[in-house]
C-alpha cells in the first residue's frame, strides 16, 4: 500500500536514481517504518534495472557521493 516513484537522471558523467516514497500507506493510513532491508531491496531493484540496460552500478565500498561543499565547488568549476 505504499507508493514509490523513482527518477533516473544524469548528473555530469553518471546516471543516478532517486526514490520518492509516500510514507503513508494509502490503503490503511499506517506510516512506513524505515528499515534497512527495504532500502537494500530498493537498491537491488535499481542495480538490476541498471544492469539490464548496460549501466554501471556502485560496488560496496565505492564512494557514493561527493560532499555538498565539493558539489558546489564542482558546479562553479573550482574542483
Amino acid at each position: 500500500g505504499f507508493q514509490i516513484a523513482y527518477a533516473v537522471h544524469v548528473n555530469k558523467d553518471h546516471f543516478h536514481t532517486h526514490f520518492i516514497i509516500n510514507t503513508v500507506n494509502f490503503e490503511d493510513g499506517h506510516k512506513w517504518q524505515q528499515n534497512i532491508d527495504d532500502l537494500k531491496s530498493l537498491r537491488a531493484l535499481s542495480d538490476q534495472i541498471c544492469q539490464e540496460y548496460g549501466l554501471g552500478i556502485i560496488q560496496n565500498g565505492q564512494k557514493r557521493q561527493m560532499s555538498a561543499a565539493a558539489y558546489r565547488l564542482a558546479q562553479k568549476g573550482q574542483s
